[in-house]
């Protein structure tokens, strides 16, 4: 069992660019740049959020809204004691957002590399519905897709 830390969820910010580009490149066999932050931190049709843990950013998400689904494009957690609880916080942010009955779901894609984020999503309530090969990256990336209906529709209905 996981000891429950206090994590903040907050929208991502310029000056958090730098540590979230660090923690990508730590953990990624094929990382985005500090452009591709940035391009996704002023696109209109996404929106980024960070984890903190103990005042420092252990996580974050970069995902759309769309109509009946939340794409997750990336989500990351720091390897620490509290990755666990970080991966909760953010998926509890995006679980939030959904508005049953209309936005229901959520999609990611997740490496095979990233094992520790493949059992924190299924921990989730996440279920794998796919894989493909990413030549690139050399590795198998899975899909892995949450629907709030089959969990008993525990998601607030509200819109934002």
């Amino acid at each position: 069992m996981s000891q429950k830390h206090d994590i903040r969820v907050r929208c991502m910010g310029r000056p958090d660019l730098d540590v979230v580009v660090q923690l990508e490149n730590a953990t990624q066999v094929v990382p985005w740049s500090e452009t591709n932050f940035f391009d996704a931190f002023e696109a209109k049709r996404l929106q980024c959020i960070v984890a903190e843990y103990h005042g420092a950013v252990a996580g974050y998400a970069v995902y759309a809204k769309n109509e009946t689904r939340i794409d997750i494009v990336k989500l990351n957690a720091a390897n620490t004691e509290a990755m666990n609880d970080v991966i909760h916080a953010l998926v509890g942010f995006l679980k939030s957002r959904l508005t049953i009955p209309r936005r229901t779901g959520m999609i990611v894609r997740i490496a095979e590399s990233e094992l520790q984020l493949l059992g924190g999503l299924s921990r989730e309530g996440f279920t794998a519905t796919g894989s493909t090969l990413v030549a690139d990256a050399g590795e198998e990336v899975f899909v892995m897709e949450y629907d709030a209906r089959s969990k008993g529709g525990a998601v607030p209905t509200h819109s934002r």
